[in-house]
């Protein structure tokens, strides 16, 4: 079995006065949903031994902070190519993870990420649609031993997790 989480970059500035998307940096509450979701994952196991991301900024910058919280080891891998990516080429990323992987994250954006999850948790039955909002994370646990065997309908959802709730947990404490 390996774990997979899913997350979409934190709430991002308005395009407006970015002259490319790609530039966006997160706002105030993007930085504290970051910071809450990387509290949040820190509680998994196996812990996240694996991240990749886009290096687009709002994505990098919610990538960064996640990792600060998580205190890892190691550094992240950024692929341009999760930038403004289909599931189908997020799926051929995955499935070049490090085969010691156990437990990998993906960083980036929708609609790519929230494809990339229905797919993977897609049953001859049909399809669930999971929706990912800033600093959302879709867990996934995988029916593969190695990366390499990923495809569409290999996972089983775990949970989602919306910074909202998080949100509220901190103000009823």
């Amino acid at each position: 079995m390996k774990h997979l989480s899913i997350i979409r970059h934190a709430q991002a500035a308005d395009s407006s006065g970015y002259a490319r998307d790609f530039d966006r940096e997160l706002t105030r509450r993007g930085k504290e949903d970051a910071a809450r979701v990387g509290e949040a994952l820190h509680e998994l196991t196996p812990p996240i031994d694996w991240f990749c991301s886009s290096p687009a900024m709002r994505a990098q910058t919610s990538t960064e902070i996640i990792v600060a919280k998580l205190a890892l080891d190691t550094a992240p891998t950024w692929q341009p190519e999760i930038y403004a990516a289909h599931a189908s080429t997020l799926l051929t990323i995955l499935a070049r993870s490090p085969q010691q992987a156990e437990h990998v994250a993906l960083v980036g954006h929708n609609p790519g990420l929230e494809d990339l999850a229905t797919g993977l948790c897609a049953t001859p039955s049909g399809r669930v649609g999971l929706s990912l909002s800033p600093a959302g994370v879709a867990h996934l646990m995988l029916e593969i031993d190695q990366w390499d065997q990923l495809r569409w309908g290999a996972a089983n959802l775990k949970f989602l997790l919306h910074p909202k709730e998080l949100r509220g947990r901190d103000q009823a404490t």
